[in-house]
This record gives C-alpha cells, structure tokens and sequence, in this order.
C-alpha cells in the first residue's frame, strides 16, 4: 500500500484547522459571558461612582485569622448607568440597516433558501468523499499486511476469501458513514431552519434574565437580523452564524452564536407567546420598556467582602469599582435586572462552628441539610447522620476516622442509597468541630434566625506563631523580608485550600 506524503501534511492541516476552530470558539465564548456579564475570570474596571443604600450578610465567614473569614455583604447602591440601551431612533436605524430596503419575510426566505442549497452541495461533496476514500481503501485490501501474512500461512485459497470478506466489511463501513453523515446534516438541518423560520428582523421578542433564587424576568428585545461569515470554510456552522438581538435593558446588544442551543431555546421558548405587532408598535413599546434604563444613574446590588466563597452561589461580573468617596473596591457585580429577596424572605449561609446553637436547638425529628449533602437529624437521645452512598458524594463523610471515632459502633450502615450513623448526644460539639475545620460545612438559614448565633463561633486557624531571632540593626531588614514572605505563603495556601 503507498503511503504519501500528502497524508501526513493534510493531517496536519486539518489538526491545524481542528485548534483554530476551538480557539475561535472559546474566543466567542469569552466574547458571549462578557456581553451578559458573567466572565469573572478577569476583573472589569468600572466607574460606578456608587453611593451605598443598604448591607445585609448574605454568607457568613468562618472567621479566624484569614483573609478569607470575612463575611460576604450584599451591597444595595446607587450607581452611574454605564451602558444604556438603543434608543428608539436608533434601533429604528438598525433594523433598517438590516433589512437593506427588503421586507423581512423575503430576507428569511431568501436565507433558507440559500442554507438548503449549500448544505445539499456540502452533503454530495462530503458523500463524495467518503467514496473516494473508501474506493482507495479496497484497492488497498490485498496489500494489507494482515492479508499478506495470511497468504503465506494458509495460501491463495485462503487469501482470496479473506479479500472478499474484507471488501464485504469496507463496502457496509462504507453504506454506514454515509447514512450517519446524512443524519447529521438532517439533524442540523432541522435545528438551523427552526432557527431561521421563528426568527426574523424586527420579530419581538422576549429575553430572559435570571433574578433572585434562578427566577426569570422577561426583557422586551427585538431580533435584528443573523450574521453569516461567507468567507468561512463551512458559512452555515452553527458556531459560525450568530444571532444579533437589541435587548431593552442595560445589555443593550447581544450577538449570540448559533451553537449555543440551550440559551437560543429559552429565548424561543419565553417568546412562543409574544403577540406580533408591527415595527411602529414595536418602537413604541420599545421607548416604554426603556424609560426605566435611559438615566444616568440607577439601583444595582453588589457583594463585596468574601467574594470568593460567595463565587460559589452567585453568578455576577467581578468588578473593581469607584465610589461616590473616591475609594476603589472589588466586588461582584449582580445582573442588571437582579433582585434581592423581599424582606423576611432572606437566607444566609453561615459555617456550621458558627451555629452550634441552632444545631442543638433540633427538636425530635426537625433535620439540618449542609451545603455538601450531610443531613443531621434530630432522634431521642442523639442526631442521626445521612450522607449519600456514593462514594464520591458521601465518601468525604463516611470515611473520615475522626469522625467514625463520634458515632456509635465507630461506622456509617448502608440503607438503601444512603449512609447512615448515630451520633449520641455528647459527642454533638466535637462533631460540628470536625465538620467545621476538615470539611469546611456550612448550612443556610432564615435571616432571623442570625440572632440565635450572636457570639456563638468556633474559630479556626491554621497559622502557627513564627520565632524570631532577636533583632539587631544588621539582620532587621532580613527578617522583615521573612515575615512578609511567611505572610505572603500562609495567604497563598489559604487560597488554594479554599
């Protein structure tokens, strides 16, 4: 069988076109989580100028000597509006821009018309060229070292058997490949003239957004046409088309791409029911959505404090931010249209050493669930511990010998999915010690259970005091320089364990 060079250098190519590909993607990935703000791997510098209004505790820290024992603050502020939507002049301009002098009806039909003629012609040629590959492949058959070997060892009769049956085993590889290829392009093909067929310029929509506890708030939009790279290799990838929506809030534009399915399906599914109107009427409920956002400044909500457990149960954009006193803070910035929970309604997650009162105020039966999936029951003359039975949920728990050496008969037992052990009463404060320094539990309350915990802590710390030698004028610049390294590590590992 020959084997050419122009083999390995088109592998090579295409490896190549395979990582600019990922690259392009992620690049519009990171692209997307910025224009929603929810890219918080990098910190925005942004002049809010923000004037505080209220602070409640939304997650309490564990306390102790680190940086990281503080408390996560929820502030309510008053800030300067950076981005307003498209008012309604200009979104007027964008849809005419978009429609170039057609009617938005002839601009999608033209676009499905134009996608199933080049998926058809991309479909022959990749047809095509399984075939080619597959013919090469079974005028390759009788020089397969595999067939050669079995010709001197058994002779022709036996070769030529295994030819046929080899070539049998190519032409149904072949049959498959192409039958698979024609699924893929007919499945693609259903989602993208889906798209294409509900979508249309100046359609209006609804785009929603996520508020307090993954609650949805509807935000009037309106779609302003698909952009097609043509000069793309393949124009009509999903990654490749882009849906562009002008949104009435601060997001004010959204270019989403194609391949992004879940977010593009939430849009569709929360505008099924959006009653079409024409573009006048469309303008006009347009100024109405966007009265509220065209103002210079306005409400918004950002936890500053322990942001970075706080990262674990809010999505925002991490900011660092002015103020109306001229300091600079870091924070998290919640999404425009978030909302806090009513008053009385607020909950807090507090780490379990800081609530031993509540934990020993359980009466029989009433249960604690912590935020890594322990439940702590209260029975008669004790707590009943639950974990789940899998090891990579529950295992952290019922493995851990400081604490089998708490419940009785030193084990957790199988029940159906769960673990479960009994815990005696006595030993319930070493039991919240253990779970607060090795396992980092915590566990959500009502706000007004707060003042049941006034006081009521477990401090940790894992820093031990460094000795000094006795400072003397020649080694005293040395030894600062070792107490700030020493610092300086202790914080890094902090954050690594965290």
């Amino acid at each position: 069988m020959k084997v050419s060079g122009r083999v390995a250098v088109l592998s090579t190519k295409m490896q190549q076109e395979f990582y600019n590909e990922i690259a392009e993607r992620y690049n519009d990935y990171v692209e997307y989580l910025k224009q929603v703000g929810e890219y918080d791997l990098e910190v925005e510098a942004m002049n809010l100028e923000t004037e505080t209004i209220n602070t409640t505790m939304i997650k309490m820290g564990k306390g102790g000597d680190s940086a990281f024992g503080e408390d996560s603050i929820l502030e309510t502020v008053k800030a300067n509006v950076l981005k307003k939507p498209f008012t309604v002049n200009e979104l007027d301009n964008l849809l005419k821009e978009s429609l170039e002098g057609k009617e938005a009806k002839v601009i999608q039909s033209e676009l499905i018309q134009s996608y199933q003629t080049e998926m058809q012609k991309r479909l022959e040629a990749e047809q095509q060229e399984t075939q080619s590959k597959y013919v090469e492949l079974v005028n390759d058959v009788p020089y397969e070292k595999k067939l050669l070997k079995l010709k001197e060892k058994e002779g022709e009769q036996a070769y030529q058997q295994a030819i046929q049956a080899r070539i049998k085993e190519l032409k149904e590889a072949e049959q498959n490949q192409i039958a698979q290829t024609e699924k893929t392009f007919s499945n693609r093909a259903i989602y993208l003239e889906r798209l294409f067929k509900f979508f249309y310029i100046g359609r209006k929509l609804f785009y929603p957004v996520e508020s307090y506890n993954e609650g949805q708030e509807l935000i009037l939009a309106a779609f302003i046409g698909f952009a097609i790279d043509q000069k793309k290799k393949n124009p009509f990838a999903p990654s490749a088309i882009k849906l562009r929506f002008a949104i009435a809030s601060s997001n004010k534009y959204i270019a989403i791409p194609a391949s992004y399915s879940d977010d593009i399906t939430s849009i569709i599914g929360a505008s099924n029911d959006a009653g079409q109107t024409s573009k006048n009427e469309l303008l006009k409920e347009w100024e109405t959505a966007i009265s509220q956002n065209v103002t210079d400044r306005k409400i918004r909500h950002i936890i500053t404090g322990n942001l970075l457990q706080a990262f674990s149960d809010f999505k925002g954009k991490l900011v660092s931010y002015t103020t109306m006193n001229g300091e600079t803070k870091k924070g998290i910035l919640m999404p425009d249209n978030w909302e806090p929970p009513q008053r009385g309604e607020e909950k807090i997650t507090v780490p379990i050493g800081k609530a031993m009162n509540i934990v020993k105020a359980l009466t029989l039966n009433q249960a604690l669930f912590t935020n890594n999936g322990l439940s702590i029951f209260k029975t008669g003359d004790g707590y009943k511990l639950i974990v789940a039975k899998s090891k990579a949920k529950g295992g952290d728990f019922y493995l851990d010998k400081d604490l089998l050496e708490l419940v009785e008969k030193k084990l957790f037992e199988t029940v159906a999915d769960k673990m479960v052990a009994i815990l005696p009463q006595k030993n319930i404060d070493k039991l919240v010690e253990v779970l607060q320094v090795k396992h980092n539990v915590s566990i959500t309350i009502p706000s007004y259970q707060l003042k049941l915990i006034e006081g009521d802590r477990i401090e940790t710390s894992n820093r031990k005091a460094i000795e000094l030698p006795p400072v003397t004028n020649d080694n005293y610049d040395n030894i600062r320089i070792l107490e700030l390294e020493a610092e300086a590590l202790a914080l890094e590992l902090e954050l690594l364990a965290a």
